[in-house]
């Protein structure tokens, strides 16, 4: 089995809705192209605080109606609701 996308990477404090977000963006365009339809990822913030994401789609959903579902999900803004922690 080809193994998911995980990605690490580190941001500065004051980015953090910017990050969430684009951990978000990514993890929903990542998930269809995997032949599990699922991506992780992760990144540093603050130094030593973590920040975990994953998406996934059901195995009834093709590539297509995956990527339709996750765009639809992060195009609503649920990352905004944490954008001010």
């Amino acid at each position: 089995m080809e193994s998911s996308a995980n990605t690490t990477s580190t941001v500065a404090s004051s980015g953090f809705g910017v990050a969430l977000g684009a951990l978000f963006t990514n993890l929903s365009s990542e998930a269809p192209a995997q032949p599990d339809l699922f991506a992780q990822r992760n990144f540093t913030y603050a130094s030593n605080a973590s920040t975990y994401g994953l998406m996934q789609c059901f195995g009834i959903l093709n590539t297509a109606q995956c990527a339709q579902c996750l765009s639809l999900l992060t195009s609503s803004g649920v990352h905004n609701e944490c954008s001010t922690w």
